[in-house]
């Protein structure tokens, strides 16, 4: 999955690069040594490596030197202005985005967009939650809280909510059986955003009352255009997500993961069925594009930096002094980010914190 997705990243350098007057050296599937040539096309290699880990595109006189000769180089890198080389960098990022708004799209109108059911029916319950002891079962419709009859998930929601660590009454039909039942919701781990009974934003964020339930859940399927533009919202989303994570660091073990996460996710997603793979694919394939545009060297929002202070000096190239800083502390904040999601890893399948809320196994633009 990984290297399909890296693959779509790479071609937007590689198209991007043939369009600016680069030329491509090799165009190489996977990683490591040998490289097994399939084709060779207008002076590009294309190669298939042994490690299925990802890949890379090599353009011409793209390793700076010391004498700067790298601008020299016919054709290269370097040798073409810094707003084309802008382009070439962000055309990863873009394509990676694009491939994943594609794979949505294409889901969404094929199959469907799975989305929380209006009607206060229970879905899945977390195990050892409020409604777990209380006996709720899935698929139990909620007929009153407090009293107060309720015919949308919402309505419910927003009168459970209140309730942190109060007791709460509750009248449910399963099966033609009312039942009544009073038990005490537990305080949400971390705020969440406020809404009314409509869905609507109320205010910040706060702790709220929580018995450990989820709405049923029904795939629906999009015309096109309605399908781009829920396909659209998932970039967006998950740039607010990150954005989110810097405002408040203390969600990044929550929101954050290293491979082992990336695992775990592909594995529950595969044990769930193609969709829920295509999903998982599909997410990464942003993130993956996201991730790349931030002003880290070796990343590409990096280099991009670079770029971008380069046209800011009429395309006069950085000293090898200035690269070589830029150069090592952005490989050590890489490095640094690398220890953290490991870490993350380590604490969340290793030494689990069982009062922590479970890792993600999947990725569903769905909006909440």
């Amino acid at each position: 999955m990984i290297t399909a997705l890296v693959a779509a990243h790479e071609y937007g350098h590689f198209l991007f690069a043939r369009l600016n007057g680069m030329e491509v050296e090799e165009f190489s599937i996977g990683l490591g040594k040998p490289a097994w040539i399939w084709m060779r096309r207008k002076g590009t290699e294309y190669t298939f490596r042994p490690l299925p880990l990802g890949g890379f595109v090599r353009i011409k006189g793209m390793v700076p030197q010391e004498d700067g000769s790298e601008t020299e180089v016919p054709n290269g890198f370097y040798s073409k202005s810094p707003m084309a080389r802008l382009a070439v960098l962000f055309a990863g990022p873009l394509f990676s985005v694009l491939a994943g708004i594609l794979l949505l799209t294409t889901l969404f109108v094929a199959v469907g967009i799975p989305r929380p059911a209006q009607a206060p029916v229970l879905g899945s319950i977390v195990n050892d939650s409020p409604a777990f002891k209380a006996g709720l079962k899935e698929g139990d419709l909620v007929l009153k809280v407090d009293g107060k009859p309720v015919s949308t998930w919402l309505e419910m929601q927003a009168l459970v909510r209140p309730h942190v660590e109060t007791p709460l009454s509750m009248e449910v039909s399963h099966q033609g059986q009312i039942r009544n039942i009073t038990f005490t919701p537990k305080k949400s781990d971390t705020p969440v955003p406020l809404v009314d009974a409509k869905g609507d934003p109320v205010g910040g964020d706060a702790f709220v009352g929580q018995i450990g339930v989820s709405a049923t859940i029904k795939v629906e399927r999009l015309p096109v255009g309605d399908a781009v533009k829920e396909a659209f919202t998932a970039p967006i989303a998950m740039v607010d997500g990150l954005a989110g994570i810097f405002k408040r660091p203390s969600k990044f073990g929550e929101e954050m993961g290293g491979p082992g996460t990336i695992v775990v996710a592909t594995s529950d997603a595969t044990k769930e069925g193609p969709y829920q793979v295509m999903l998982l694919a599909a997410g990464l394939s942003i993130s993956l594009g996201i991730m790349n545009l931030l002003p880290i060297f070796p990343l590409d929002g990096g280099q991009m930096t670079v770029a971008f202070a380069e046209l800011l000096r009429r395309g006069k190239r950085l000293s090898i002094e200035i690269q070589g800083a830029v150069n090592t502390v952005g490989f050590a904040l890489v490095g640094l980010l690398i220890i953290s999601v490991l870490w993350i890893d380590f604490r969340r399948f290793v030494i689990p914190d069982k009062s922590a809320p479970p890792a993600a196994s999947q990725v569903t633009p769905a909006k909440k």
